[in-house]
């Protein structure tokens, strides 16, 4: 088949981006651990279902935990052989150990040698020294030799490692036999690639063994490749024929091996695209025929995983020409970089692992930047890459692989972050078609908390492809144990009691009986106010003061079920009793009865109600000073001794207040409202003693409104001023508070002198005398006034 150029390639990559069925679901259920720098590995770690995670938690205290298939919210302590940190270096396979047990097995270097701890032993590390191994080692398992699979069709491997002690770089592959305590592998079981020191830079730094398949003998047998993640590129072991017997000492590998770039001097060597800037590490490699032209193509990452602010990662696509020997020099394999055709949309890739997806050779990337995995299979019924994406949040991705961990058989995509800032996590994306459980909160809920109040939650919880899910409530730590199982929860209000109160971080998870999780998650503030709160219940706030006495409800919030206590004062006048009813969780209520006979008082000056809690808060006493409506409390009627008004011609408004009370009102003042109109003289005060005049003798105070039905009469002459004129008349208590309606706009038209007597029923209280501009021909100054009626 004829090679496609770039342009060609993007064609196919655009044909389909994301075109057929989605492999995964794109919404990871997250497995919150409980601490960083955890190895997570995959296999089947107990006999009996498929994988499990096996978390081993390398910061002190050291622990170790299985989470179990089909549920991996549960954490089931092992005894797991643990001597420090291994910088996330223990790797997980299937080795040919104890008859082939079909139990995982887990490795990782030491100095000596290769750690290896066995299924069927796993309480125990046995270590084995074919070479001493480097600081930067990582011991892989590698399907290397063309071994019959395990009684239940589990391929099995041999460990890889590639070792870096010295300025002499080796690869190592070890192999065991069937007994349960293998010992130290004979030669047979051992191979080992030393590097003449002028065949590889020593500036090579290396990483990590990837099993691929580039050679006809892989493809054709079903075994794999080896490619070792190097700076700047990729050093290429692999198989010149298939091997003749399922033993190492009929490994046929190609050495010296076939270095992909690896280090130049200047950093930026000539085959490495202008947009890659710097060699970096290949952090993973993955094998397979990108652009469908029949020939395998390598795709590894060129980035840096650790430093503050390290730069852009890059994805290369080194393109093959079926030769896996040709890998070796650019003019014959040109480098790409892959991660900016459009159908990836790549920003800063980090790592890349080589997977099976349904039947075909993927790759799956994991970038930085976008916090997203992605994965990319060449789909020859498409015409090109079909590529899937999600969400996946993380400060740095340290493996992903394939297994079966939750729902059907088929597997599941597992992404494992390293987040040192935070703590480490899984991301698990189940296969498309296992459907999560459907949670809602229960309606009312999650609620708002209060001080010291029992807080119920509840959920609704169902399963669309099977039986109602388990829900677990976690409080707090949402990678904690359960607080509560079932769709109800109360949280009890005594963990609200501490200053200031905290708040309720709440997860409620609903698991089916495959194990697929969903869940929802809440943060809480407590709703209540650390300190007391006090209100007056009744419309508006306010305290209305009608004729015969009043009753008010004050209602306040304090922190009862917490131990405190409420004390009640205020500068109220004597003569006014108070009853409280029984505390109903935080607020409490008083019930303030007001006769008549403290209106005097009340309506002196401000009235202040306080709540007062036992507690050492910031601002242990609420203060309320009342809003007091008194206009219901006084009545006014206005007159004119004439209607009509020339310009500079003066009448008489008479003024009658009444009170509606049977107590006096001291030093009430009584106002007159002008406009158009200017007082002509002083006022005349009949029914009470004149006190003080102000404004001209529109405002007059006199020493008490007298209890009813007695009347206060004032007069005042005003003049016209030209124009419409009008009166308004208002009265207020000595504290400054109205006993009458406000005194309204004056009106421009000319009106009737009218009486409004201040009926509670009606919706104008206020008492207007409207004296209206005389007209042409009207009687001048001086004329003769009608009396006042």
């Amino acid at each position: 088949m004829a090679r496609l150029r770039p342009a060609a390639l993007t064609a196919l990559l655009l044909a389909a981006p994301g075109g057929a069925a989605a492999q995964f679901r794109d919404t990871p259920m997250i497995i919150r651990l409980p601490s960083t720098e955890t190895d997570v590995l995959t296999g089947q770690f107990v006999a009996a279902g498929g994988d499990s995670l096996l978390a081993l938690h390398q910061t002190a205290p050291l622990s170790s935990e299985v989470r179990p298939w089909h549920d991996l919210l549960r954490r089931n302590a092992v005894s797991f052989p643990m001597s420090g940190a291994s910088g996330q270096r223990y790797r997980s396979g299937y080795l040919s150990q104890n008859g082939a047990d079909s139990l995982a097995d887990v490795a990782r270097p030491v100095p000596t040698g290769v750690g290896v701890i066995f299924g069927s032993d796993p309480t125990l590390e046995r270590t084995y020294t074919p070479s001493p191994t480097g600081s930067d080692s990582v011991v892989s398992f590698v399907h290397l030799l063309p071994k019959a699979p395990s009684p239940s069709g589990l391929p099995l491997d041999v460990l890889v490692v590639p070792v870096t002690l010295s300025d002499t770089p080796r690869l190592v592959a070890l192999d065991f036999d069937t007994s349960v305590v293998p010992l130290d592998p004979p030669p047979n079981r051992v191979w080992t690639w030393t590097a003449p020191t002028t065949s590889v830079p020593t500036a090579v730094g290396w990483h990590e063994a990837f099993p691929v398949q580039v050679s006809d003998a892989a493809r054709t047998r079903g075994i794999h490749d080896v490619a070792v993640g190097v700076f700047g590129g990729v050093l290429l072991f692999f198989h010149t024929s298939v091997p003749a017997s399922a033993n190492l000492s009929a490994l046929r590998l190609s050495v010296p091996p076939v270095l992909v770039g690896g280090y130049q001097t200047g950093l930026h060597p000539p085959w490495l695209p202008a947009t890659a800037g710097a060699q970096a590490d290949a952090l993973g490699v993955a094998a397979l025929d990108v652009n469908l032209d029949g020939a395998v193509d390598l795709v590894f990452t060129n980035a840096t995983a650790f430093g503050i602010s390290p730069p852009a990662g890059t994805l290369l696509w080194v393109q093959g020409t079926g030769n896996p020997a040709d890998f070796a020099n650019p003019a014959l394999t040109p480098w790409r970089d892959l991660g900016l055709d459009p159908a990836l949309g790549l920003v800063d890739p980090l790592i890349v692992r080589g997977l099976d997806v349904g039947g075909l050779p993927s790759f799956a990337v994991w970038d930085r930047a976008l916090q997203e995995i992605v994965v990319a299979t060449p789909d020859p019924g498409l015409g090109g890459l079909r590529v899937w994406r999600a969400p996946a949040p993380g400060q740095r991705a340290v493996d992903i692989r394939l297994a079966d961990v939750v729902g059907s058989g088929a597997k599941d995509l597992v992404v494992t972050m390293s987040n040192p800032a935070s703590r480490d996590t899984v991301l698990v994306y189940p296969d498309a078609g296992d459907a999560s459980p459907a949670l809602a909160w229960a309606p009312g809920s999650p609620g708002a908390p209060e001080r010291g109040v029992d807080l119920a939650m509840a959920v609704q919880a169902s399963d669309p492809d099977g039986p109602a899910p388990r829900v677990d409530w976690m409080i707090g730590d949402p990678a904690g144990a359960p607080a509560a199982q079932g769709l109800a929860y109360t949280y009890p209000g005594v963990n609200l009691c501490s200053l200031p109160p905290p708040d309720v971080a709440v997860t409620v998870r609903a698991t089916d009986d495959l194990g697929v999780f969903t869940e929802l998650s809440a943060t809480l503030a407590v709703d209540a106010p650390i300190s007391p709160s006090l209100t007056l219940a009744s419309p508006g706030g306010r305290l209305v003061l009608p004729p015969g006495g009043a009753t008010a409800t004050l209602e306040g919030t304090i922190a009862l079920a917490c131990g405190a206590t409420a004390t009640w004062g205020g500068s109220w006048p004597a003569g006014v009793t108070f009853a409280d009813a029984p505390p109903q969780g935080s607020t409490v209520r008083r019930t303030v009865t007001i006769p008549e006979a403290a209106y005097p008082s009340l309506l002196a000056g401000p009235t202040t109600a306080t709540l007062a809690t036992s507690e050492a808060v910031p601002d242990p006493v609420s203060s309320l000073t009342l809003d007091v409506d008194a206009t219901g409390l006084a009545e006014v009627r206005l007159e004119a001794d004439r209607p009509v008004l020339a310009e500079g011609e003066v009448a008489v408004v008479r003024t009658h207040v009444r009170s509606r009370i049977g107590v006096a009102l001291p030093l009430v003042r009584l106002v007159d409202v002008l406009s158009g109109l200017t007082p002509a003289g002083d006022p005349h005060v009949s029914g009470a003693r004149l006190v003080e005049v102000r404004g001209g003798g529109a405002e007059v105070v006199v020493d008490a409104l007298p209890p009813a039905p007695a009347e206060i009469i004032v007069d005042l002459p005003v003049s016209a001023m030209g124009g419409p004129g009008a009166s308004a008349a208002e009265v207020r208590s000595s504290g400054d508070y109205l006993l009458t309606p406000p005194a309204g706009a004056a009106r421009s038209a000319e009106t009737q002198i009218g009486c409004s007597c201040g009926s509670s029923a009606g919706p104008e209280l206020a008492l207007l005398a409207l004296l209206a501009l005389a007209r042409p021909g009207a009687r001048r100054r001086g004329s003769a006034r009608p009396p006042l009626t």
